[in-house]
Protein backbone atom coordinates (compact mmCIF):
# COMPACT_ATOMS: atom_id res chain seq x y z
CA UNK A 1 0.00 0.00 0.00
CA UNK A 2 2.80 2.40 0.76
CA UNK A 3 4.14 1.74 -2.74
CA UNK A 4 0.90 3.08 -4.22
CA UNK A 5 1.17 6.29 -2.21
CA UNK A 6 4.84 6.77 -3.06
CA UNK A 7 4.60 5.92 -6.76
CA UNK A 8 1.43 7.89 -7.31
CA UNK A 9 -0.48 4.95 -8.76
CA UNK A 10 -4.08 4.81 -7.72
CA UNK A 11 -5.79 2.14 -5.69
CA UNK A 12 -9.08 0.59 -6.79
CA UNK A 13 -10.87 2.87 -4.31
CA UNK A 14 -9.19 6.14 -5.14
CA UNK A 15 -11.34 6.75 -8.21
CA UNK A 16 -14.49 6.46 -6.12
CA UNK A 17 -13.28 9.18 -3.77
CA UNK A 18 -11.44 11.50 -6.09
CA UNK A 19 -12.91 14.90 -6.82
CA UNK A 20 -12.38 14.48 -10.56
CA UNK A 21 -14.82 11.59 -10.87
CA UNK A 22 -18.55 11.97 -11.46
CA UNK A 23 -20.79 12.22 -8.38
CA UNK A 24 -22.06 8.95 -6.99
CA UNK A 25 -25.66 8.28 -7.99
CA UNK A 26 -27.21 5.22 -6.37
CA UNK A 27 -29.66 3.30 -8.47
CA UNK A 28 -33.02 2.02 -7.23
CA UNK A 29 -31.67 -1.50 -7.62
CA UNK A 30 -28.93 -0.71 -5.09
CA UNK A 31 -31.53 0.37 -2.53
CA UNK A 32 -33.65 -2.70 -3.23
CA UNK A 33 -30.62 -4.95 -2.78
CA UNK A 34 -29.65 -3.19 0.45
CA UNK A 35 -33.20 -3.49 1.75
CA UNK A 36 -33.30 -7.16 0.83
CA UNK A 37 -29.98 -7.86 2.54
CA UNK A 38 -30.97 -5.96 5.68
CA UNK A 39 -34.31 -7.78 5.83
CA UNK A 40 -32.49 -11.11 5.46
CA UNK A 41 -29.96 -10.12 8.13
CA UNK A 42 -32.69 -9.11 10.57
CA UNK A 43 -34.72 -12.23 9.84
CA UNK A 44 -31.74 -14.39 10.78
CA UNK A 45 -30.72 -12.38 13.83
CA UNK A 46 -31.91 -12.42 17.42
CA UNK A 47 -33.49 -9.01 16.79
CA UNK A 48 -36.32 -10.70 14.87
CA UNK A 49 -37.00 -13.02 17.80
CA UNK A 50 -36.89 -10.13 20.23
CA UNK A 51 -39.30 -8.11 18.10
CA UNK A 52 -41.69 -11.06 17.75
CA UNK A 53 -41.61 -11.74 21.50
CA UNK A 54 -42.16 -8.06 22.31
CA UNK A 55 -45.16 -7.90 19.97
CA UNK A 56 -46.67 -10.98 21.60
CA UNK A 57 -46.01 -9.65 25.09
CA UNK A 58 -47.46 -6.21 24.31
CA UNK A 59 -50.45 -7.77 22.54
CA UNK A 60 -51.17 -9.89 25.60
CA UNK A 61 -50.76 -6.89 27.89
CA UNK A 62 -53.13 -4.71 25.84
CA UNK A 63 -55.69 -7.52 25.63
CA UNK A 64 -55.76 -7.74 29.42
CA UNK A 65 -56.31 -3.98 29.63
CA UNK A 66 -59.62 -4.40 27.79
CA UNK A 67 -58.99 -1.44 25.47
CA UNK A 68 -61.42 -0.27 22.81
CA UNK A 69 -60.82 1.29 19.43
CA UNK A 70 -61.28 5.01 18.91
CA UNK A 71 -64.27 4.30 16.65
CA UNK A 72 -65.98 2.27 19.37
CA UNK A 73 -65.25 4.96 21.94
CA UNK A 74 -66.66 7.71 19.71
CA UNK A 75 -69.76 5.62 18.96
CA UNK A 76 -70.37 4.99 22.67
CA UNK A 77 -69.88 8.71 23.40
CA UNK A 78 -72.56 9.63 20.84
CA UNK A 79 -74.87 6.93 22.17
CA UNK A 80 -74.41 8.18 25.73
CA UNK A 81 -75.15 11.78 24.70
CA UNK A 82 -78.31 10.64 22.92
CA UNK A 83 -79.40 8.58 25.93
CA UNK A 84 -78.72 11.53 28.25
CA UNK A 85 -80.97 13.76 26.11
CA UNK A 86 -83.77 11.19 26.22
CA UNK A 87 -83.40 10.78 29.99
CA UNK A 88 -83.54 14.55 30.51
CA UNK A 89 -86.70 14.73 28.38
CA UNK A 90 -88.32 11.87 30.31
CA UNK A 91 -87.43 13.45 33.66
CA UNK A 92 -89.01 16.73 32.55
CA UNK A 93 -92.12 14.85 31.43
CA UNK A 94 -92.38 13.00 34.78
CA UNK A 95 -92.05 16.30 36.66
CA UNK A 96 -94.81 17.82 34.51
CA UNK A 97 -97.07 14.79 34.99
CA UNK A 98 -96.52 14.81 38.76
CA UNK A 99 -97.20 18.55 38.90
CA UNK A 100 -100.48 18.01 36.99
CA UNK A 101 -101.46 15.16 39.27
CA UNK A 102 -100.79 17.27 42.37
CA UNK A 103 -103.01 20.06 40.96
CA UNK A 104 -105.82 17.58 40.31
CA UNK A 105 -105.98 16.56 43.96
Amino acid sequence: MQEHAQTGSSSPFSSAFSSASAPFRPSPQMFEELQSRLRELLANSPAADIEKNMRLMLGSFFTRLDLVTREDFDHQTRLLASTREKLDALEARVVALEAGRDLAK
